[in-house]
């Protein structure tokens, strides 16, 4: 049982829609779609300039009790794209932690480098 669901968002930098999209393999999952859509939004509202679209996906991986599957996919207008799971007991818990580690990361790779200087220590004597 997949559900999918498009949903523009809000309009980026670029007047461009964000847009999520939710998968539920699982029945049980269906009902955090709207969660899900709501948290992508509160989560990423700061990174219209960043994030162009949002796929969430929702499994039950049947691996005992830890077995609530997120897996987060951010990408850029510019091709880029992250992509976070986390497994957990509970769907909120998987979503929030998968949620907040794939922003952390895409900010993280639209930050540039920091380098030192190619003589080593920056110390001035």
């Amino acid at each position: 049982t997949l559900s999918i669901a498009f949903v523009p968002h809000r309009p980026t930098a670029n007047g461009a829609e964000m847009r999520v999209r939710v998968d539920c393999s699982s029945p049980e999952a269906g009902p955090l779609q709207a969660l899900a859509k709501r948290r992508v939004c509160q989560l990423t509202r700061r990174l219209g300039w960043l994030s162009q679209r949002a796929v969430l996906r929702l499994d039950d991986s049947q691996a005992g009790a830890v077995d609530k599957r997120c897996r987060v996919e951010l990408s850029t207008s510019g091709g880029r794209s992250v992509i976070v799971t986390c497994l957990a007991r509970d769907w909120t818990t998987a979503l929030e932690v998968a949620l907040r580690r794939a922003v952390r990361n895409l900010i993280a790779s639209a930050r540039p480098l920091h380098r030192r200087p190619a003589g080593g220590s920056s110390a001035v004597a």
